[in-house]
């Protein structure tokens, strides 16, 4: 219960709680399965180490060239990474890849 509850509401919750129940305010509920849902989410998107590396570089725009020396890997390793990464995500672009990634969390702008 928050502190700002109603009288009647905490009494209710008492007894709801006495008799075995669990409580949980609906403005608490909002949040917390809010929660539950990102993190199911998160956990459906399983990245690798790498392809979760190549997807923050892609994010910051660098190329496919440029994410390869810089993980000293060749640019085909980086674009099967990709392609890897456009299956999970259920994109078939950088772009979206990029956007995708950010609205379920896994980079941040």
């Amino acid at each position: 219960m928050l502190k700002s509850a109603e009288q009647d509401a905490i009494c209710e919750s008492i007894a709801a709680v006495a008799a075995g129940e669990t409580v949980l305010d609906a403005e608490l509920h909002r949040h917390v399965a809010a929660e539950i849902r990102l993190h199911a989410v998160r956990a459906e998107i399983a990245l690798t180490t790498r392809e979760h590396d190549v997807l923050a570089l892609v994010a910051q725009g660098f190329s496919s060239r440029e994410i390869g020396s810089r993980l000293f890997v060749s640019e085909t390793t980086v674009k099967t990474h990709l392609a890897n990464l456009y299956g999970k995500l259920g994109v078939s672009s950088r772009a979206a890849a990029v956007a995708q990634a950010m609205r379920q969390g896994l980079v941040t702008a």
